[in-house]
């Protein structure tokens, strides 16, 4: 397992032996000593890895997400909700697992409609979280992310002002 920081700089590599249907976890942002890292998990035979996250203070509440098996050139969500009501907030996190940097379009559609594109390098080895909210305030929008590069990307809505959290990992078009 490597982690990375925000930018992109390597913080560490953790290699552990797994036993045939064990589990373990790790408290990455203890490890990486940072709360805003990326990781990639290699295995020489299958794993299933999944990110938990915890909000609140006192972990009040969590949520969790599976890996995507693989970087993929094109991501799509169905749905997105915008609306700062209650403390909402919506982002979308693109992590480029290459070496080269990776130039990636987003489009963000309304159900009226209207489409918002943005391109967004993100280099080697980093991550880079979009709010969504600010690009499309108050809407219900379906993203698409696309590059010429294989990339991963993640949706993050936090809710009742930040004690809530859902995450998605994207649909590989």
């Amino acid at each position: 397992m490597r982690t990375y920081g925000s930018y992109g700089r390597p913080l560490g590599t953790l290699s552990r032996r797994l036993r045939a249907h064990a589990r373990v976890g790790y408290l990455i942002n203890k490890l990486a000593h940072t709360p805003d890292a990326s990781v990639v998990v290699t295995a020489s035979g299958p794993v299933v890895a999944e990110q938990t996250s915890y909000v609140g203070g006192k972990h009040n509440a969590s949520t969790d997400s599976f890996g995507v098996p693989s970087p993929a050139k094109s991501w799509g969500f169905a749905a997105a909700d915008t609306s700062n009501a209650r403390g909402a907030s919506d982002y979308l996190v693109l992590f480029n697992p290459g070496m080269v940097p990776a130039p990636v379009v987003v489009q963000i559609m309304s159900t009226s409609g209207h489409t918002i594109q943005r391109t967004y390098v993100v280099g080697p080895l980093y991550h880079q979280r979009i709010d969504i909210g600010s690009l499309a305030p108050n809407q219900q929008v379906g993203i698409v992310a696309t590059s010429s590069v294989p990339f991963t990307a993640l949706n993050r809505n936090l809710f009742n002002h930040g004690t809530g959290s859902a995450i998605s990992a994207g649909i590989a078009l």
